[in-house]
């Protein structure tokens, strides 16, 4: 099982969270080094139907369907239905990021994968009591406040210590696909158009 934090291709801000029994590994992709090609030589040995939830959009609104095309009402030409619902990001400011995490998806769902679409901020905004700090400077103690939190509330423990807020949301993604694999995960939005888990 893995959660990703998914970064710019190039600036080696992808992140990954790696469930390993009951002990997570983090792996972090190299500055100036591709991204997708690092996340796709530490996926390779996962087996099939394996769970991987991935932090970003991996679907566009319906106007951009075969199936929209018949919409009688005015579209949302900017958001799905579950990025309005939990106030994310809409897929099309993040474009090629968008773009390259669909075609992520695909190629790990044709390996046999299962992935999932997670939102690592309402995992925390659910699961952290002292919220104060988050994704401001990185602050290691707060952060490992914070896992040491997670971790007894999930049953798992990080080997080693985070380095940046890019683990931590690594961790946060995976914490949402094992909720997802314990049928505990929420979720919102349309199955049709896009489905957020957390």
């Amino acid at each position: 099982m893995v959660g990703i934090d998914l970064g710019s291709q190039l600036a080696g801000t992808t992140a990954l969270a790696v469930l390993d029994g009951d002990e997570v590994v983090i792996r972090q992709s190299e500055k100036g080094k591709s991204a997708d090609d690092f996340i796709q030589n530490q996926l390779k040995e996962l087996s099939v139907g394996s769970l991987v939830g991935i932090d970003a959009p991996l679907s566009l609104p319906e106007v951009y369907s075969k199936e929209a095309l018949d919409l009688t009402e005015e579209p949302d030409f900017h958001y799905r239905e579950c990025d309005k619902k939990v106030k994310a990001m809409s897929p099309m400011f993040l474009g090629g990021l968008t773009a390259r995490a669909m075609k992520l998806a695909h190629h790990l769902q044709q390996k046999g994968l299962k992935i999932f679409e997670v939102y690592p901020k309402m995992v925390f905004q659910n699961s952290i009591q002292n919220r104060e700090g988050y994704k401001k400077k990185w602050n290691r103690i707060l952060a490992e406040e914070w896992l040491c939190e997670l971790e007894a509330k999930h049953g798992f423990k990080l080997q080693s210590g985070l380095e940046n807020w890019h683990q931590f949301d690594a961790v946060l993604a995976l914490t949402a696909t094992l909720r997802i694999y314990r049928g505990e995960a929420e979720k919102v939005g349309d199955e049709n158009e896009g489905v957020i888990y957390f």
